[in-house]
């Protein structure tokens, strides 16, 4: 019973409900005129009231019935509804809570509206109708595509403005966009539209306005850990670490449970070189999500560089247990094998991964590298250079490959292989690289400078910015820079040596003493005692540059004269070295080095005999030992060792001028002027030289009271007859027996390679002509900055149109900064560079900036192209309907010279013959006196071409002349004299020209 009386009052309800909600029309038509008391009508009131009292109704109208019903007699009518307002107020309460009917005549004004507003077609306009629509029809179901349309079409104005290479423009819409872009942005237009604005500027070389547009977007996206990771993945792809990180502790912060936020955080941790905490990030991310392969990956990665390679092979084998073509993972067993020291099973591993990706551009540096720092320089070589085959971009593979030839004991090609790896970046361990070659070399002056560009010490702690960006310290230059390899290719030891490191932190210590203005003596010969420590067949060669640095800055003489006689005990092993003419010869090809340089041109450096060599060693210990003497007033002994090397340098060579000409200075200090008179006209014949003329001219007349026969035995003065009275004034010593003041011109007593190469062994000879013994030049490139070598981001290129004429192929040589400077600015929009990363198929596009210094491997985040949707337009016209001017106008190209290769062939015969080349000198600019004053330059081309047909030109030949100088059987190499033919001074060029090129030269008349 219970049951079916539950029934019946459900029934009740359901009826009371639908009739004063679903059918308050009908309530309305039945209402009835006022009823009177006993009526029928009024009766049937009565019997619904009764009936309706014990309905459980929820309704407003039915509560209120209810209360009517039980305050009045069941038998009276009610008085209000005997009124008539009950009756009407239920359909209006009912009216009330429908739903409204849509209005068709609005919903197509809504429809017309946004069309409207679609066909607009110029964008600030379209803005501006689509706003209105919005705010015309705020509850619009399309108000959501107006907003995004008014982003997207705010984002397209800000590319077109960086087409027009209008900064200012692009950033003002891309701000308009992001404050447009509703909050919370919807995943697919942060993703296709505001996720590439920073990336936009920041590869352009806009850095700052990049990291502020990144700022805006991080303000809109706070509320999403996924838009918040790709923020922090820009910051990665431009080794912005610390950015990165705080970013991801951010969405860390918004979901504790994201392993994806974990994960960022330990890339983040690893690019700012916190390898302990990124080891930590990435095993809560593995915690987080068990299954996931890139949390094992990373994890393993740091294990790797900490020195776990136990654990490290163990993560890796889980990883390929589960995808057994993951790259990453095969590569990280195979040298997680070799840093455990189970070299059998790495080789095999080795083996069988290059069988199957030979082009493992990671793999085949880094274990190039692991076979270097094992000494083993074979193998390292041999896999370092076809990684550098494979992708010259990664920079730890030429890394690799200087180390495999330091391992050979070839430290001059290792320094060639780094200072090709520079193209492609920079950051302190490739310069410590550089320095380390360059001292095995025994080129410490240029060792010192390269090291001082990026690294301080103080204390016997060095500093740098690790990648240009982290401050660190260490006592160990090993230890330091380890930071930089361990983050990058996760190798834990160092193809380096506790020696070498110890010895670079000492000259660095001794070039900073020394550079400052006034050096403390005891502080530099501590820096020289740590820098010579050793008994190394290289440390000859230390002495000497050290003995010489100290004598240069006048400080700590009585510790050169220790150094000199240290010399003999080891200088046959310095003559055993791999290049002893290199380390002999260092000083004397520094200047010629470095102009090398500065032309994109290496050296190399011709073989010299070893007797020569040691005689050149010797003499020049004996040199530095007697000017040591002469600068502490001691001439006595400075005249024994002095004449010492008189005797033992090869006659007429630059060391026997420059101690003959000291041995002269000595003795007038000694007050033997008879003798030191004619050790002054001995030196000075074979190499006039103005000032040097007016110091005999002086020492001359104080014996004789003359100068009579002097012109005869010395030619005349090359100075003007003021210039001569001047100088002779200012080095005339006041009284005996103090010495004549000769200021030493160093270009003058140091040998040329030139000279170098000229000197026979065993005999005298005069120097002879440089044109046949220039040492080769090799058109070896220098490096210039082009950083691809790190994280990047694809860039949302503005459309650009195609050109009418294709651009060549890429040519092997590069661009000279200069040229490139010229491109840049004369080009219209910018170009992209198509990249290709060595693990990923796809197209990385950036500007040539230095956005990155090169140190990480390539990881590519690929960003889709943004969804532009562009107003309709009519067709642009034809290439034939287009008559306009600049249509028919052909855009000129910067001219590329020198160093790039023609890719096209010529259609002529003539053309075909006679190819571009450049031409080269020795100088290029020259100082003459007037009236009669000579000079010679040497002219030769790059490729070591024929230069027969080459021709010299003076602008003015009535001031300055040119000749050439017959070379019998030299054909790559001209000499030309220039001759000063009158008295006018000035400043004229000559230039020199041959059918495939043509170069100048400026030259000074004083």
């Amino acid at each position: 019973m219970k049951f079916l009386a539950t029934i019946i009052l459900s029934a009740l309800f359901v009826f009371t409900v639908i009739s004063q909600t679903t059918k308050p029309k009908t309530a309305v038509s039945k209402a009835k005129p006022v009823a009177k008391k006993g009526t029928p009508s009024d009766t049937k009131n009565k019997k619904v009231a009764t009936k309706a009292k014990p309905v459980p109704s929820k309704s407003k109208t039915a509560t209120t019935n209810k209360k009517v019903a039980s305050k009045n007699n069941p038998a009276a009518p009610n008085p209000k509804i005997s009124k008539g307002k009950t009756a009407t107020a239920k359909p209006k309460t009912a009216i009330s809570k429908g739903k409204p009917t849509p209005d068709p005549s609005k919903q197509n004004d809504e429809d017309a509206e946004f069309e409207k507003a679609m066909a607009v077609v110029v964008g600030t306009e379209r803005i501006v109708a689509l706003k209105k629509f919005i705010k015309t029809f705020p509850d619009s179901k399309r108000a959501a595509e107006a907003s995004a349309l008014i982003v997207t079409v705010e984002a397209q104005m800000g590319n077109d403005r960086l087409t027009e290479s209008d900064i200012p423009g692009a950033v003002k819409f891309y701000k308009a966009a992001i404050g447009d872009a509703p909050k919370p942005v919807p995943d697919q237009l942060f993703t296709d539209t505001l996720a590439k604005f920073p990336a936009n500027l920041y590869f352009r070389g806009y850095r700052g306005e990049a990291f502020e547009l990144a700022k805006e977007i991080e303000v809109k996206s706070n509320t999403s850990v996924s838009q918040l990771l790709n923020i922090a993945g820009f910051y990665m792809s431009v080794e912005n670490g610390s950015e990165a990180k705080r970013v991801a502790e951010k969405a860390i912060i918004l979901d504790p449970a994201s392993s994806a936020a974990y994960q960022t955080l330990g890339l983040a941790n690893r690019i700012d070189f916190l390898l302990d905490e990124s080891a930590a990030a990435y095993s809560k991310a593995l915690e987080l999500e068990p299954d996931s392969l890139a949390a094992r990956r990373g994890l393993a990665e740091m294990k790797r560089s900490l020195g776990r390679s136990d654990d490290a092979v163990a993560l890796y084998r889980e990883i390929l247990a589960k995808d057994e073509a993951d790259l990453p993972a095969r590569t990280g067993l195979v040298m997680a094998l070799f840093d455990a020291g189970n070299r059998t099973d790495a080789e095999v591993e080795l083996a069988r991964a290059l069988e199957e990706n030979s082009g493992n551009v990671i793999l085949l540096a880094s274990a190039a590298y692991w076979y270097a720092a094992n000494n083993e320089g074979d193998k390292a070589v041999d896999l370092a250079q076809k990684a550098v085959a494979s992708d010259p971009r990664f920079i730890w593979s030429h890394i690799a490959l200087a180390r495999g030839y330091m391992a050979q004991k070839n430290p001059t090609s290792a320094e060639k292989a780094l200072l090709t790896a520079r193209r492609y970046g920079n950051f302190p361990t490739l310069e410590y690289e550089i320095a380390s070659a360059r001292a095995a070399a025994g080129f410490y002056r240029e060792a010192a400078e390269e090291l001082a560009k990026s690294f301080s010490v103080k204390d016997g702690v060095v500093t740098t910015k690790l990648g240009g960006r982290i401050s660190r310290g260490s006592n160990d230059f090993t230890e330091l820079v380890g930071f930089e390899r361990r983050a990058s290719i996760f190798a834990p030891t160092a193809a380096d040596n506790p020696e070498n490191s110890a010895r670079m932190i000492a000259l660095l210590e001794l070039k900073l003493e020394l550079d400052k203005s006034t050096p403390n003596p005891e502080v530099a010969a501590k820096a020289v005692d740590d820098f010579v420590r050793g008994d190394d067949k290289m440390k000859v060669h230390r002495l000497i540059f050290a003995s010489t640095q100290l004598l240069d800055k006048k400080i700590a003489l009585p510790k050169v004269v220790e150094l000199t006689k240290a010399v003999p005990a080891y200088l046959d092993a310095g003559l055993e070295v791999s290049d002893p003419t290199a380390s002999v010869m260092a000083s004397e090809l520094y200047e010629s080095r470095s102009i090398a340089a500065a032309r994109g041109e290496y050296i190399s450096v011709p073989v010299v005999a070893r007797p020569t060599l040691s005689t050149i060693l010797r003499g020049r210990v004996e040199e530095i030992n007697g000017w040591a003497h002469y600068q502490m007033d001691d001439p006595a002994q400075a005249t024994i060792h002095l004449k010492r090397a008189v005797s033992v340098l090869p006659a007429d060579s630059a060391w026997w001028h420059s101690s003959t000409w000291r041995l002269g200075t000595a003795l007038v200090l000694d007050g033997k002027n008879a003798e030191a008179i004619e050790i002054y006209i001995r030196s000075y014949k074979s190499k006039p030289d103005p000032l040097r003329y007016n110091a005999i001219e002086t020492l001359y007349k104080r014996i004789n009271g003359h100068t009579m026969g002097l012109e005869n035995r010395i030619g005349p003065n090359p100075t003007p007859a003021v210039a001569a009275e001047t100088v002779s004034q200012r080095i005339e010593p006041t009284p005996p027996p103090i010495p004549i003041a000769v200021p030493e011109l160093k270009p003058s007593i140091k040998p040329t390679p030139d000279e170098i190469v000229t000197i026979p062994p065993g005999e005298p000879k005069p120097t002879p002509s440089p044109a046949e013994t220039k040492p080769s030049i090799t058109p070896e490139p220098m490096p210039i900055a082009v950083p691809f070598e790190t994280p990047k981001i694809i860039v949302d290129e503005p459309k650009v149109e195609p050109s009418p004429t294709p651009l060549p192929e890429p040519s092997p040589t590069p661009i000279p900064e200069e040229t490139m400077a010229a491109v840049t600015e004369t080009s219209p929009q910018p170009t992209p560079v198509v990249l290709k990363s060595p693990l990923a198929k796809e197209t990385l596009s950036a500007k040539l900036v230095d956005n990155t210094n090169g140190l990480f491997p390539p990881v590519v985040i690929t960003i889709p192209p943004p969804a532009i949707i562009r107003p309709k337009t009519a067709p642009s016209p034809t290439p034939a309907e287009d008559t306009s001017v600049e249509a028919m106008t052909p855009i000129p190209r910067p001219a590329i010279e020198s160093t790039i290769a023609e890719t096209k062939p010529s259609t002529t015969s003539e053309a075909a013959e006679i190819k571009p080349c450049s031409l080269t000198m020795d100088q290029d600019r020259i100082t003459l006196q007037t009236s009669g004053n000579e000079r010679a330059v040497v002219v030769r081309r790059v490729d070591d071409g024929d230069v027969e047909v080459l021709t010299a030109v003076s602008t003015n030949p009535e001031d300055v002349s040119v000749r050439r100088e017959a070379i019998p059987g030299v054909n790559w190499a001209a000499l030309f004299v220039l001759r000063s033919t009158s008295s006018k001074p000035g400043v004229f060029q000559v230039r020199f020209e041959a059918p495939c090129g043509k170069k100048e030269i400026v030259v000074r008349v004083q």
